[in-house]
């Protein structure tokens, strides 16, 4: 589980950062890859908006979707670089990422 995420806009540049339990610090930038967790669903795209007044962000799935997201909902997010991590043995791309998102919904449901 993440620990903590926070929206922020400083020197024109909005982005994500999040702390994971592990006490890593990530940072999303918008146009970068993640995935998200909320509500016992997952969402998979890029990063398209960020509104740090209100501390919510949005993600563009790969069919045009824009989600927005509060990030006092976020239960899970996973940056491009944690993405791109070797799961089983296995390193994944984008599609088999997606099939594993598909697989945790269907889980939860």
């Amino acid at each position: 589980m993440v620990r903590s995420v926070n929206t922020f806009f400083i020197n024109g540049e909005s982005f994500i950062n999040y702390c994971s339990d592990n006490d890593f610090n990530y940072t999303i930038y918008i146009g970068q890859k993640c995935k998200v967790l909320r509500n016992g669903k997952c969402f998979i795209g890029t990063l398209h908006e960020v509104d740090s007044n209100k501390n919510t962000f949005s993600i563009k799935q790969n069919n045009g979707e824009i989600i927005e997201i509060n990030c006092a909902d976020v239960e899970e997010v996973f940056s491009e670089e944690e993405i791109g991590t070797i799961i089983n043995g296995q390193s994944i791309d984008e599609t088999g990422l997606l099939k594993v998102a598909m697989e945790i919904n269907d889980e939860l449901n």
